[in-house]
């Protein structure tokens, strides 16, 4: 995943997920694997009340592994690869109202530097639709302030 560049926090969620599910199953070797043990491991997930979201995050990073090691011929069978994905329906976030918003902006005191600041950051996050972490990770090398425009990485 570091090779393919994927963010810190998704490799962290991702190694997360395969340890689980290696405690789950049990099994040394991946060779040993089926069908019925990933079917096994949703189900377990369900059980322990996991949210929709997070069982088809934890499933992808068990199908990357199969399909990682299939890859690198240590499986010759890939036990993930006929089960179907899970698909989760896009849940829209509340927006404000207008009044919502004009309350929320006028929180910082302009009258300092760090008020300001903020005035800036909440302006910015409601103008263009930037989840919390793509904002905290902006760099003042990310911005043309001569063009209006900020590179994104999300």
């Amino acid at each position: 995943m570091k090779a393919r560049r994927y963010s810190p926090k998704s490799v962290e969620v991702y190694s997360r997920a395969i340890r689980d599910f290696a405690a789950h199953v049990g099994k040394r070797d991946a060779r040993a694997i089926t069908g019925r043990d990933l079917e096994k491991y949703r189900g377990g997930l369900l059980d322990r009340k996991f949210k929709a979201a997070s069982i088809i995050t934890y499933f992808r990073a068990v199908k990357l592994l199969f399909r990682y090691l299939e890859e690198q011929q240590i499986i010759f069978e890939n036990p993930a690869a006929g089960l179907p994905p899970m698909r989760q329906t896009a849940l829209l976030q509340p927006v404000p109202s207008e009044e919502e918003m004009q309350i929320l902006l006028s929180q910082p005191d302009t009258a300092t530097a760090v008020g300001v600041r903020n005035r800036a950051i909440l302006e910015t996050l409601y103008s263009t639709g930037l989840r919390r972490q793509e904002a905290l990770d902006l760099k003042v090398s990310s911005l043309n302030l001569q063009e209006g425009r900020a590179r994104v990485m999300g």
